[in-house]
């Protein structure tokens, strides 16, 4: 299967019959909530099991599983179900390699967007930028080339910010301070270390709690709040448990969000 760029492989969720497999090119994997806005899971590139993500993200929401094409062109294999999981069953590689890969994939989408989201709205396009390295980043003279377009619209979409001129806003200071350099919504990052500081876990709990002491509640990605008195408590073990929820809330009532 042969898609264009911006074309959808799916906008109502992918057939059950069939398992996809990304071949070539760079996708985006998103559903659509019930209030219409679009909750963006993540960037994939090829080689990539589509469908196997879609069983993850089923798990949680009955959602329709979108799948964009964002790369110039996009390569697909549709395999019938029943003779892809008769080649997995018979290749313990291909089993662990499954298992590992995608057992939490759902998961730490939720846990970037929580990551991001934290840092502000600087922060979160910071972050959603450093993440991007990894996977896509591509080594040139003047820095890191993110190879593929990213339009502002994603990148909010990524980053939960409302709109995408607060992303114009946002860019335009990074260029402006030699962080980033952007041609043809391609983006060079000039300056990884810069973006660096707004990843990491123990920044990120530490995040978490500190803004749940000060203003007595945390949020969820969807900005529902659940109060957490007991962070003032002067008992010990229960300031303890109030740090837990603290740090358990973002990402497990998301999930919940995400399920309604």
């Amino acid at each position: 299967v042969h898609k264009l760029r911006h074309a959808y492989l799916t906008y109502y969720g992918l057939d059950q019959q069939n398992t996809y497999v990304l071949k070539e090119g760079v996708v985006k994997t998103s559903i659509i909530l019930r209030d219409g806005r679009e909750f963006n899971i993540s960037y994939l590139k090829a080689p990539d099991i589509i469908s196997l993500l879609r069983d993850e993200v089923s798990q949680y929401t009955s959602a329709p599983f979108n799948v964009r094409i964002e790369s110039e062109t996009a390569v697909f294999y549709k395999i019938p179900r029943v003779t892809f999981w008769e080649y997995v069953n018979e290749d313990k590689k291909l089993q662990d390699y499954i298992n590992a890969y995608y057992r939490e994939q759902l998961s730490q989408a939720i846990y970037r967007q929580q990551l991001m989201t934290m840092n502000g709205k600087t922060g979160a396009v910071c972050a959603f930028l450093y993440l991007q390295i990894e996977p896509f980043g591509k080594k040139m003279k003047d820095g890191i080339l993110i190879d593929f377009q990213i339009t502002n619209d994603d990148i909010a979409g990524f980053c939960g910010i409302s709109t995408r001129n607060s992303v114009n806003r946002i860019l335009r200071g990074l260029r402006e301070n030699g962080i980033i350099f952007i041609a043809d919504q391609k983006i060079l990052i000039k300056d990884k270390e810069y973006l660096e500081q707004y990843d990491g876990i123990k920044q990120f709990m530490t995040n978490i709690t500190e803004k749940a002491k000060e203003e007595g509640y945390v949020e969820t990605l969807f900005h529902r709040r659940r109060y957490i008195p007991e962070l003032k408590s002067k008992n010990y073990m229960v300031r303890q448990f109030g740090m837990r929820a603290a740090m358990n809330t973002p990402i497990q009532g998301t999930a919940a969000d995400i399920m309604k």
